[in-house]
């Protein structure tokens, strides 16, 4: 017996009539290949290897700095945003994290998992940066992430010290300046004396000239001094903790089901379509 089965519009397009006589015909044998697909992707759940992943936001660290003359700061990031998450993609870097004493003993696959894993990303608008690894246990990934942040945190300590010895140099060169100018002024008022005539008007000017600027020096160096201190001077710190979830991210149990039954429903219905196509003699 042969069936004629064409599309009433567009010979493209697969007749539905065809899908529901095919299932009804052979449903025995779709179920059969769709409930070994589901084995075989829950087998391969079994077998993949879970990771964890441990994420934490960090805040750049800033150092203040003042322009030469001015006794107003600004704050200035230790590394812009964007080198600092340049820096940790570094091989350089990363090296020194795995070589760190926290992850002494780390297996070579974890290494390879932590390469490929770790992200970095900022958070728009702020001065976070998001960062995230992967792990074969909570702990190992939670330690691995903490092993990043520490090196990043004596990179940047490196650079504070530096900015903050700049600074402390500024003040000391200010100090000088203002001894200077005192040394002049103590000069000037003893040649003065408690008289005050015609001819020490220019003097007397002279003075209170010298007088502010030794005032505005001082008020210098005051607003350099509170520049070593925070909240205008810290290191890099850690907003949101280090944290690692109970329960594995990858695999997950309904992304493998999922998978299984779009693939098993593919290769069923086509299986039993070419059974349909044989037991009923219809051209392919």
């Amino acid at each position: 017996m042969t069936e004629n089965i064409k599309s009433p519009q567009n010979d493209d397009f697969i007749d539905l009539s065809l899908i529901i006589n095919v299932l009804k015909d052979q449903w025995r044998l779709f179920i059969v290949i769709l409930l070994g697909a589901l084995i075989v992707g829950t087998i391969a759940y079994s077998l993949v290897p879970p990771r964890w992943q441990a994420e934490a936001t960090l805040r750049v660290g800033e150092i203040a700095s003042a322009s030469p003359g001015e006794s107003t700061s600004d704050t200035e990031l230790i590394e812009p945003v964007g080198e600092a998450i340049a820096r940790m993609y570094l091989a350089q870097f990363q090296d020194t994290v795995i070589s760190s004493p926290t992850l002494r003993g780390l297996e070579q696959g974890e290494i390879g998992l932590f390469k490929r894993t770790f992200e970095a990303e900022p958070v728009k608008g702020t001065y976070f940066i998001h960062v995230s690894v992967s792990g074969n246990s909570p702990q190992t990934a939670r330690k691995m992430l903490e092993a990043v942040i520490e090196t990043l945190f004596l990179a940047h300590q490196v650079k504070m010290k530096l900015a903050i010895q700049q600074v402390q140099d500024r003040i000391k060169s200010l100090n000088g300046r203002i001894a200077l100018k005192q040394k002049s002024l103590g000069q000037l008022k003893q040649i003065l004396g408690e008289k005050l005539t015609g001819n020490t008007i220019r003097a007397l000017d002279l003075l209170d000239r010298q007088q502010t600027d030794i005032q505005q020096l001082m008020d210098q160096r005051s607003a350099m001094e509170s520049m070593l201190h925070p909240p205008q001077t810290f290191n890099t710190t850690v907003v949101d903790a280090v944290r690692a979830g109970r329960k594995p991210y990858f695999p997950r149990l309904s992304m493998f089901l999922i998978a299984s039954v779009l693939v098993g429903g593919l290769l069923g219905f086509l299986t039993s379509l070419c059974c349909y196509r044989k037991k009923r003699q219809l051209p392919a």
